[in-house]
């Protein structure tokens, strides 16, 4: 089976109605989205860098992820914030 890009992944999930918010090393939440492609798990959650809707965390690695929430505007804070 052919694996999907992360934009034709997520363009999939929002066609089926499924919750796009991508957790870092987990994936996509997949559950039934109930408005703008978030569940009601994750609707509401906010970036840290802006408050936006947050629709992923962020993968950058120290001794722990750092899962901090991030818009898709700030997918790369690497430098901006401490992390990690």
């Amino acid at each position: 089976m052919k694996k999907l890009s992360f934009s034709a992944e997520r363009k999939k999930l929002k066609k089926k109605r499924l919750c796009i918010f991508n957790e870092a090393y987990i994936g996509f939440c997949r559950q039934k989205a109930i408005k703008s492609g978030m569940c009601a798990s994750h609707r509401g959650i906010t970036c840290h860098m802006c408050s936006a809707q947050a629709t992923q965390t962020c993968s950058k690695t120290g001794n722990l992820v750092c899962g901090a929430p991030l818009c898709r505007r700030h997918s790369d804070h690497f430098g901006q914030v401490r992390c990690g």
